[in-house]
């Protein structure tokens, strides 16, 4: 008896978690977005699906889109390297007093819905000079973009080859959005 009692409650919980387990989430992922990008090669290619949920604290809906370049922690040289290609951080008249290395990417955003993808945005751009640091890696903006809540597909695209940077570790980022 005891052996029957157990194996139906056994059938009961697997039921019970399949059922719950099938419950649709929203579809994509989820921010931040943080993938790897050859971007030393002409043509490499960066694509994710995004969900971009309504934010009641930002109904702005604007998400910057950057790269991060990496360096090994505490190796000077490397950093110093990887600094003199991704520029500095200053402006001289509104220019990049080092801009290093432009990087020109594409930049194309379709929205997914029931009928599938429909264009939302295209548009190339040059990326200059570093926004951001940290203890092993440089930023560079790419762009900031609106985007109200659903479903996307992001897709960056490098346009020249940048035989400088094979040695270096890029990501590309899509963060959550600015608070202003």
């Amino acid at each position: 008896m005891k052996k029957k009692t157990l194996v139906v409650i056994m059938v009961m919980l697997i039921f019970f978690m399949g059922c719950t387990s099938s419950v649709p989430e929203e579809p994509g992922p989820k921010l931040p977005i943080e993938l790897p990008f050859a971007v030393h090669k002409a043509g490499a290619t960066v694509s994710t699906a995004l969900w971009i949920y309504k934010n009641k604290k930002s109904p702005l809906n604007n998400y910057p889109f950057s790269l991060e370049f990496m360096f090994r922690e505490g190796d000077a040289a490397d950093r110093a390297r990887v600094r003199k290609l991704t520029g500095g951080g200053g402006t001289i008249n509104g220019k990049p007093a080092e801009p290093g290395i432009p990087i020109p990417l594409k930049i194309t955003i379709h929205v997914i819905d029931a009928s599938g993808e429909k264009p939302f945005l295209e548009k190339e751009v040059i990326t200059l000079a570093i926004c951001a640091w940290g203890s092993n890696h440089f930023m560079r903006k790419i762009d900031t973009i609106h985007m109200p809540p659903g479903l996307y597909r992001v897709t960056i695209v490098n346009l020249r080859d940048i035989p400088e940077l094979a040695d270096t570790k890029v990501k590309f980022h899509i963060h959550y959005p600015r608070w202003k």
